[in-house]
C-alpha cells in the first residue's frame, strides 16, 4: 500500500475519532465539598419566619407565662437618625413605633413555664421585633429572669435569637452586656440549677459574647448562624470573603463553641426535658443500687450502634439517650486474668486492639450502660464516610436517684477493608477547655464525677501548639486534682502521654480494666524517640512496650493503680463490673466533705511514685 494511501486512512480514522473525544469536559473536577458543606447541605440557614415560627412553638410547648410584657424604654437616647430613601429622616421613635405594629413592645420577654415535669424560667429573645436587638429593657427582663430563678431554685432556659446591641441605644445598651454575665454568675453561684441555651436561627453581636457562653449547656437549632463579628465585617478586615457556613452552628458545633446542635422544636424540646428529668436534685440521696443488669448478649459494640447508622449518609446525628431501668439476667464471668505477664505478642495484640478494634467499648458504651438513666452533653456527626465523635465527651446519668457527672475521652470510627476501624481519641486545646467547663457544672450539681479514659495522648498538630495546648493540658489536670466532690477513673483502654492524665485525674480511687494499659507515651512514639527515627520497626515497638510496664498488674506493684476491674467478652457483663466498682467507691467516699476529700486526696497525689525512691526525701 502505498505511502498516501496508509496517510488517507490514517486521516479518516482521526476523523471519526474526534466526534468521540471532542465533547469531553477536560476542566479539572471541582474539590470535594468540605465537611461543613456536607453538613449543612439539607438545612438552610434559617431566617425571618423560620425564626418566628420556632420561637413561638417552643413557647407554647414550654407553657409560658409571660411576665412584664409592659416594659419599653423611656424615650429616645442618644437621637441616633437613619435616613430614608425618600429623603426624611428616621428616628429611635419612629423605630420603635413601627416595630410596635408587629404586636410586640420590646425585643426580650420573660416569665416561668414547664417542660414536662420540671418547672423552668424562661428568656427569650424574638427576632420578630427589631431583629432581637438587645438594649436596656432586654437586659433589665434578663436580669429579672435570673433573678426569679434564684428566688424559686429553677433552671433558666434562654431561647436566643440576637442582631448584637441595638445601635439606637448606644454604651447604655452595650452595658447590658456586663450586667448579664453578671446575673448568670449570681444564678450559678446561688443555686445548683442549670442554664440552658437554646440557638435559634440568627444569633450575633453583644449575646454571642455574654449570655450564650455563659450557658451551662449550649445547644443550636440546625441552621442557625452565630458569631461575634458578622460576615461583612470579618470581610472588610481581612479583605477576603468568609468562606460558606464558617459561621453556622453546625461549624461552631466542630470547634466545640456549640455543644448540641438539634434538628428543629421537637428534638430540642425532648433533649431538654430528658436532661433536666436526670439532672434534676433528689433532696436525701439514697445509696446507689448494686448493679443487676446486663444484657447476656455478646454483640460487638460499635457494629451494634451503627446498625442505625448510614456512615455514607453526612449529617450530625441525634443524641442519645439511657432511660430504662435496669434488667435482671445471668452475669458472664470475666475472663480469666493471666496468672504470668503477657509476652510481647499479647501486648502488642492489645495495643493494636486499642488503637484498631471497632468493637472494643468505649466511653459513650459505658456511660450509656453503667448508668440506669442518662443524657449526653454532646452529640456527633457523619461525614466522609467516618462517625465522627468529639475527643471529649461528658453525660449526666444515674443509678439509682444519685447523679454522677461521667466524662471520657472517645474513639471516632469508619469504614475500613476488615470492617469497621478505630480512630482513637486525640484531644485538643478545645477539648481540655470542654472538659474544664464540665467540671465547673459537675460541682454546681454537687455531684460526684467518674472518667472513662482511652487516649493515647492529645492532638499533635501546630494548630494545637498555637493554641497553647500545654497550658489547657495543665488547667484540665489542675481541675480533676481539685474536683470537690467525690471523683473515680476507669482506664478502659489505652492511657499514654501527659494528654492522657488529663482525662485520667488520681482522684479518690484508680482503676484500670484488665486488659487496659499505661505508658509514658504511645508505645510507637516512644520507640520512635528512643531509636531517633519516624518510622520504628515492628519488633522494636514490641520490644519497646514489653519493657514499659504497661500492664493493669504492673501500675498496682508501682503504686500507680488501686484496682483492676475484670472484662468478660460480653461488653455488658464488663459494663456490671464497671458499676459494681463505681458503687462500692462512692460508698466509701460518700460521708466526706469537700475538705476532708480535698486531704484525702493531696496525699495520695503527694506520693505519687514516692514508694519507688530508695531514700525518700
Amino acid at each position: 500500500m502505498s505511502a498516501e494511501r496508509l496517510e488517507d486512512e490514517f486521516d479518516d480514522e482521526y476523523a471519526a475519532s474526534v466526534g468521540e473525544w471532542s465533547d469531553l469536559d477536560l476542566r479539572p473536577a471541582p474539590p470535594p465539598p468540605t465537611i461543613i458543606e456536607q453538613l449543612t447541605a439539607e438545612t438552610p440557614p434559617m431566617r425571618g419566619e423560620a425564626i418566628t415560627r420556632a420561637h413561638d412553638e417552643l413557647l407554647w410547648a414550654m407553657n409560658f407565662r409571660e411576665r412584664f410584657a409592659e416594659s419599653r424604654i423611656e424615650s429616645d437616647l442618644i437621637g441616633l437618625v437613619r435616613r430614608l430613601p425618600d429623603g426624611s429622616l428616621e428616628r429611635y421613635n419612629h423605630k420603635l413605633a413601627q416595630e410596635a405594629r408587629k404586636g410586640k413592645n420590646e425585643s426580650a420577654a420573660f416569665g416561668l413555664g414547664k417542660i414536662g415535669e420540671q418547672d423552668v424560667v424562661i428568656y427569650a429573645m424574638e427576632w420578630k421585633f427589631f431583629a432581637g436587638s438587645f438594649g436596656v429593657v432586654a437586659g433589665e427582663k434578663f436580669q429579672q429572669a435570673m433573678d426569679l430563678a434564684v428566688r424559686r431554685k429553677l433552671p433558666v432556659v434562654s431561647i436566643i435569637s440576637s442582631s448584637g446591641v441595638r445601635q439606637q441605644e448606644n454604651t447604655a445598651g452595650l452595658w447590658q452586656m456586663v450586667r448579664a454575665v453578671y446575673a448568670q454568675d449570681e444564678h450559678k453561684t446561688r443555686t445548683t440549677q442549670p442554664h440552658i441555651v437554646i440557638e435559634n436561627g440568627q444569633v450575633w453581636g453583644g449575646l454571642s459574647a455574654s449570655t450564650v457562653p455563659q450557658g451551662d449547656v449550649i445547644a443550636a437549632l440546625k441552621g442557625t448562624e452565630y458569631g461575634f463579628t458578622g460576615p461583612k465585617v470579618i470581610e472588610a478586615y481581612e479583605n477576603k470573603p468568609v468562606a460558606p457556613g464558617s459561621q453556622r452552628a453546625e461549624a461552631h458545633f466542630m470547634h466545640r463553641n456549640v455543644d448540641m446542635v438539634l434538628d428543629g422544636v421537637p428534638q430540642a424540646l425532648a433533649y431538654v426535658e430528658q436532661l433536666l428529668r436526670v439532672a434534676k436534685a433528689e433532696k436525701s440521696p439514697r445509696k446507689p443500687d448494686a448493679p443487676t443488669h446486663s444484657s447476656g448478649m455478646v454483640t460487638p459494640v460499635v457494629s451494634e450502634n451503627r446498625q442505625e447508622l448510614n456512615l455514607t449518609k453526612p449529617g450530625i446525628l441525634p443524641p442519645w439517650y439511657k432511660a430504662t431501668s435496669p434488667t435482671v439476667a445471668e452475669k458472664k464471668p470475666p475472663r480469666r486474668r493471666r496468672t504470668e505477664k503477657p509476652n510481647q505478642e499479647e501486648l502488642y495484640a492489645q495495643y493494636q486492639e486499642f488503637i484498631r478494634s471497632g468493637t472494643r467499648p468505649d466511653a459513650a458504651f459505658f456511660m450509656s450502660e453503667v448508668f440506669d438513666d442518662a443524657v449526653p452533653l454532646y452529640n456527633s456527626y457523619v461525614a466522609n464516610n467516618v462517625l465522627h465523635n468529639p475527643a471529649i465527651v461528658a453525660s449526666v446519668g444515674r443509678i439509682g436517684v444519685q447523679r454522677f457527672l461521667a466524662l471520657g475521652s472517645q474513639p471516632s470510627y469508619q469504614e475500613s477493608y476488615d470492617g469497621v476501624r478505630r480512630i482513637p481519641a486525640s484531644p485538643a486545646p478545645a477539648d481540655y477547655r470542654y472538659l474544664t467547663r464540665m467540671l465547673d457544672l459537675g460541682e454546681r450539681w454537687k455531684v460526684p464525677a467518674v472518667y472513662f479514659a482511652d487516649t493515647l495522648g492529645a492532638k499533635p498538630t501546630l494548630e494545637a501548639e498555637q493554641q497553647d495546648q500545654g497550658r489547657w493540658i495543665s488547667e484540665a489536670i489542675r481541675r480533676g486534682n481539685t474536683y470537690r466532690y467525690p471523683l473515680a477513673t476507669f482506664v478502659i483502654g489505652a492511657l499514654g502521654s501527659g494528654g492522657g492524665l488529663s482525662v485520667a485525674p488520681f482522684g479518690d480511687r484508680f482503676m484500670m480494666l484488665e486488659e487496659s494499659q499505661s505508658y509514658v507515651a504511645e508505645p510507637g512514639s516512644a520507640t520512635s524517640i528512643l531509636y531517633k527515627t519516624g518510622s520504628p520497626a515492628v519488633e522494636d515497638v514490641k520490644l519497646t512496650l514489653a519493657t514499659m510496664s504497661a500492664t493493669p498488674e504492673d501500675q498496682v506493684r508501682l503504686g500507680l493503680c488501686d484496682e483492676i476491674v475484670g472484662e468478660s467478652d460480653d461488653p455488658y457483663a464488663t459494663a456490671v463490673f464497671v458499676r459494681e466498682a463505681l458503687v462500692r467507691t462512692h460508698d466509701e467516699v460518700k460521708g466526706l466533705s469537700p475538705r476532708q476529700l480535698h486531704a484525702r486526696r493531696r496525699t495520695r497525689i503527694r506520693g505519687l511514685g514516692r514508694a519507688l525512691l530508695t531514700a525518700p526525701l
